[in-house]
């Protein structure tokens, strides 16, 4: 985009993008974002350029430079690393060697990768130094679906410079020929729920009002004896999250997700 924007309490910087495609088609990419731009209210033309890839990241960085410095480009979109490493991704080599020419390029990077075979969302798939080498670390999840609406969740997972931010929570509605994005909270929707943690879970449920313990295991799937410690630890903090009355549970500070309202 040439100009800055705001949408859906999200914030966006004037920068050209290249896209590095492993994948999918310059098609693909073309309706994509001129569907998000309509349906963000954006007007101002993209600066996009694009790349078909087939050869690992290491080998075409040379022509990946030029184009790096031909379009004075601020960001570099790679889909996705299984494609752009080009060997056994499992190997520490194959991962050292895809940041090694990621660090030659000297540009900000988004690399979208597959997550672990066991799903458990902490880890890109492949070697340990894919989570090791990035500097931050994004999981996205779907959660509902319903009719032309879709809910996704983005969860920080890592963050070398920074603590983790809250996750985000967005719905898109696809209204051909745009897709209409609107902010939304991840503790309310059933799916994106499950991807934070036993406290968030439980801060969520007892936004109802007071619960028993057996009550709030039965509302988060939370086995019983994980909700009675972290409602133990939770009482006890310096400024308490949890309040008990009698056999009740309640809240004595807002969830985090409700410190603003979007």
């Amino acid at each position: 985009m040439d100009t800055p924007w705001n949408h859906a309490g999200l914030e966006g910087e004037p920068t050209n993008v290249v896209v590095l495609d492993y994948e999918m088609d310059r098609s693909f990419w073309i309706r994509l974002t001129r569907s998000l731009r309509k349906g963000m209210g954006i007007e101002t033309a993209d600066s996009i350029a694009y790349r078909r890839c087939y050869m690992p990241l290491s080998q075409d960085i040379e022509t990946i430079q030029r184009m790096v410095v031909e379009n004075e480009v601020g960001l570099l979109v790679v889909d996705s690393a299984i494609g752009a490493a080009g060997a056994a991704i499992e190997e520490s080599s194959t991962a050292q060697e895809y940041f090694r020419a990621l660090r030659a390029l000297n540009v900000t990077s988004l690399t979208i990768c597959h997550e672990t075979k066991e799903g458990k969302g902490e880890k890109p798939f492949g070697s340990g130094f894919w989570y090791h080498e990035a500097r931050n670390i994004w999981l996205t999840r779907k959660g509902s679906v319903q009719d032309n609406k879709v809910s996704i969740g983005l969860f920080h997972r890592k963050g070398n410079l920074q603590k983790r931010a809250k996750p985000i929570g967005l719905e898109y509605t696809y209204h051909n020929p745009e897709i209409q994005v609107r902010r939304t909270k991840v503790q309310d929707d059933p799916e994106l729920i499950k991807s934070i943690g036993y406290k968030e879970q439980i801060q969520a449920a007892l936004r109802v009002g007071k619960l028993t313990l057996q009550e709030i295991a039965d509302m988060t799937g939370i086995p019983k004896a994980t909700c009675n410690t972290v409602l133990y630890r939770g009482q006890r903090e310096a400024d308490p999250v949890f309040g008990k009355d009698g056999s009740y549970y309640y809240l004595r500070t807002r969830s985090y997700e409700d410190e603003e309202t979007l």
